[in-house]
C-alpha cells in the first residue's frame, strides 16, 4: 500500500500519528505577512510524531519554502519524537533549495526533540534539545 501524501498546517502543536509525507505550509492570512506565523500567535510550532502503541511509524516531514515566510526570521519549530521514525526535509525544487545545517534533511533520534529556525536565506538551523 502506498504512504499517504498529507498536507498540514504549521500551527500550534500539530500530532502525526500515522505513517505518511507530511507537507507543512504557512498560515493562510491572504497577506503575504512578513511574520506570518507571528499573526497567528504560533511563533513557536510543534510537531509531535507519536503513534501511541507497540508499532512506530514513518513520518517524512517537508517543511515549508524559507521564500513564503518572506523575511519573517521569527518562528521556531520543534519536532517531537516519541518513539518513531523522523525524518525532516528542506525544501527542494532544484532551483531555489532549501537547505537544513548545509544539508537537504535531519532525522531526529528516538525520543529526541530538535528546534528548527531559519538563519539565513535558504538555510534552517537545527539543534538538538534533548
Amino acid at each position: 500500500m502506498p504512504v499517504p501524501i498529507l498536507n498540514r498546517e504549521l500551527r500550534g502543536v500539530v500530532r502525526l500519528t500515522e505513517t505518511a509525507t507530511y507537507f507543512f505550509n504557512l498560515p493562510e492570512n491572504g497577506q503575504g505577512s512578513q511574520n506570518t506565523l507571528a499573526n497567528y500567535n504560533t511563533e513557536e510550532v510543534w510537531i509531535i510524531c507519536d503513534r501511541g502503541g507497540e508499532e512506530s511509524i514513518t513520518c517524512d516531514i517537508w517543511l515549508p519554502q524559507i521564500a513564503l515566510f518572506k523575511g519573517g526570521w521569527n518562528g521556531k519549530i520543534y519536532v517531537v519524537n516519541k518513539d518513531e521514525n523522523v525524518k525532516i526535509n528542506a525544501f527542494q525544487n532544484g532551483i531555489n533549495d532549501d537547505s537544513i545545517n548545509f544539508v537537504d534533511f535531519t532525522s531526529v533520534g528516538v525520543k529526541g526533540i530538535i528546534m528548527l529556525h531559519i538563519v539565513d536565506n535558504n538555510l534552517w538551523g537545527s539543534w538538538n534539545v534533548v
